[in-house]
């Protein structure tokens, strides 16, 4: 089997995707609307997860090391897990 061509604008555009969502999640983590409907919610308990199909590549680990600190720093963890 041959692994469908990915070209580096559309992993980029991925990337980036990921990183505007994760953003829109921290915003309503820290929102009064989240802490009024999750009043027991701790940096543990919210998690920012990223559900994958298959092992994520190299540079999405990468990517995931990087976030990981980010969504840290707003309350949160930020996890990658394989269906």
């Amino acid at each position: 089997m041959i692994a469908p061509a990915v070209s580096l604008d559309n992993l980029l555009e991925t990337y980036q995707a990921l990183l505007d969502k994760v953003q829109l999640y921290l915003g309503y983590i820290n929102s009064s609307d989240f802490h009024t409907q999750c009043l027991r919610a701790t940096p543990e308990s919210t998690r920012i997860i990223l559900h994958l199909k298959t092992a994520p590549s190299p540079g999405l680990t990468a990517l995931a090391e990087k976030i990981a600190p980010w969504t840290a720093e707003y309350g949160a963890s930020f996890l990658m897990k394989i269906l």
